[in-house]
């Protein structure tokens, strides 16, 4: 079967790698079955880059018990959508990433490039080399004594150096090795950094002028990422990162790919930004760089779903897609709407699916939450009775995996992780943490304006379709305040779940005969089944409700 390769790139590419774990939970109808992962920062330690690998290390935990369990069924799906955590994550390096672990006597920029060498053997060169780069001492903006360790700093003429030595790594002729004719490659990354804008042109280059005819011909979509936050500027900490050139550093990308020739190698092109920027905190690089996700992000996520699933498989002429990128940057003649805008979601049919999946992931993660692992109002449901939970701690994983259901609820419930402290714990990088920080509303209108998390009734879940009566107030006992009856309740969900389950049962036997290996499986289906159903709940007091959902 067809793979994807996805080159992240930087702290960006990492971040979009970190919300499209989220989406690919969800589930992305026509994804292929293996995405590779291909994470690239000289920032070891880049907080944002181990954010992504803890996610996606949560996904995998899931979806490795899960398709465990599928293995032990023959099974037919009992409906035409994409379950949840379906695709694969094949890791060709450990944690995906490759490894950039300079020598001691190299982390220096002027040490990488022998500038004390150059200039006892080419004077004339030595020169040159001043005249390109900041030669003073100064920690903040010396480009020759610049530490790599910490990635280039928004430094892209220092970047394309570095990478220039791509197309000889090793790891690079891992990724060769591994493809296959009718594989995919992407590649993300910023424009107005330093890791993304150098990398991304060097690692199409080494694809094109590859010897092997078949990466010669590889399809390649490139998401560009245009500026959509800016530092602090009241910020105390001095950083040689300046967003006030954010815009004149991607004009300058932008201008070399087109007329350097590296469009032309592309298949599909996006380019995803926001004119109105984000402020955050500027940090320098290693564990301190983790931003909170951002519209941008997800949507750079939808970009590469739209580039395996619907984009032009053409090489001649390139397909170009934008989302808010302003024509002072990327003149938009001949590109069209990737999403258009959040109110227009609706009327986009590959969108649409993608929010609906999103939406049923939150349904079945609030009823996972708040009926199944606390055991409440449910220990009389028959899906209940047929797994077994009574008395099982759904939160934990089992006795040397003995009861792989249990080690489904556990893995589920870490990659939700709805109830850790997100300030400084690294724990926090779970389904709940993301969206969380999507709604944030520092982002203004570009924030991701679809739930209402922290919610007490699940059916209020969906912001402003709260699924109430519009009948008389009533008041409970005690309460000052009238409220609206709930038209969708956990009954609802319980009733839809014991519904879905039929499917595997035989008879008064139920799931009992079924291999107890599989029951991960059943239980992720029957979730997906039990959301997708509500979502679309043809009761006639909720069509209406339902039906403004974009």
């Amino acid at each position: 079967m067809p793979k994807t390769y996805i080159f992240a790139i930087g702290g960006t590419g990492a971040r979009v790698m970190r919300s499209l774990t989220m989406l690919m939970a969800a589930g992305i109808d026509g994804l292929t079955d293996t995405i590779c992962p291909i994470i690239i920062d000289y920032d070891k330690e880049n907080g944002d880059k181990l954010r992504a690998i803890e996610s996606m290390k949560r996904y995998t935990a899931v979806h490795n018990i899960v398709q465990a369990g599928k293995a032990k069924l023959d099974i037919t799906l009992t409906n035409n959508k994409t379950p949840f955590f379906t695709p694969e994550y094949k890791a060709l390096y450990p944690d995906w990433c490759w490894d950039f672990t300079l020598p001691d006597n190299q982390k220096k920029f002027k040490n990488y490039i022998d500038y004390d060498g150059i200039g006892k053997k080419a004077i004339p060169t030595s020169y040159l080399v001043d005249t390109l780069y900041d030669i003073s001492n100064n920690d903040v903006y010396s480009e020759l004594n610049l530490d790599m360790e910490v990635g280039f700093q928004g430094n892209p003429n220092i970047g394309s150096v570095v990478f220039n030595e791509l197309k000889s790594d090793p790891q690079f002729q891992t990724f060769v090795n591994d493809f296959t004719p009718g594989d995919k490659v992407i590649v993300v990354g910023s424009l107005f950094g330093g890791t993304g804008s150098s990398g991304i042109p060097k690692i199409i280059s080494a694809i094109r002028a590859h010897n092997n005819p078949t990466i010669k011909a590889a399809n390649i979509s490139v998401v560009f990422v245009l500026p959509y936050f800016a530092i602090d500027v009241n910020s105390k900490e001095d950083i040689s990162i300046k967003s006030s050139i954010f815009n004149s550093k991607t004009k300058a990308a932008l201008n070399y790919y087109s007329q350097s020739g590296i469009n032309d190698l592309i298949n599909n092109i996006y380019y995803v930004g926001d004119k109105v920027p984000t402020r955050v905190e500027p940090h320098i690089g290693s564990k301190t760089q983790k931003n909170n996700a951002h519209i941008v992000e997800m949507i750079s996520a939808m970009a590469v779903a739209h580039s395996i699933t619907i984009a032009s498989n053409e090489t001649s002429t390139a397909r170009k897609y934008k989302f808010n990128a302003g024509n002072d940057i990327e003149v938009g003649i001949g590109i069209n709407e990737l999403v258009g805008t959040q109110a227009d979601w609706d009327k986009n049919i590959f969108v649409k699916n993608i929010v609906h999946n999103l939406i049923n992931l939150v349904y079945a993660s609030r009823f996972f939450l708040d009926r199944v692992i606390c055991h409440k109002d449910i220990t009389s449901s028959a899906f209940y009775t047929d797994f077994k939970f009574d008395g099982l701690t759904l939160t934990s994983r089992s006795n040397n995996g003995e009861n792989k259901v249990q080690d489904y609820c556990a893995a589920l419930y870490e990659f939700i992780c709805k109830d850790i402290n997100a300030e400084d714990n690294p724990k926090a990088d779970g389904l709940w943490q993301w969206l969380t920080e999507l709604h944030d509303i520092s982002h203004g209108a570009h924030s991701l304006k679809i739930f209402k998390l922290s919610c007490d009734e699940i059916c209020d879940v969906i912001d402003g379709n709260e699924l109430r009566s519009n009948k008389k107030p009533f008041k409970f006992v005690g309460s000052s305040n009238p409220t609206r009856k709930p038209l969708l309740t956990y009954d609802i969900f319980v009733a839809q779940i014991n519904i879905a389950i039929a499917p595997y049962c035989d008879g008064a036997n139920r799931i009992s005969k079924k291999p107890k290996d599989s029951y991960p499986w059943i239980f992720n289906d029957i979730l997906h089944v039990m959301a997708e159903e509500i979502r679309k709940y043809n009761e006639a007091e909720l069509r209406e409700a339902f039906n403004q959902i974009p």
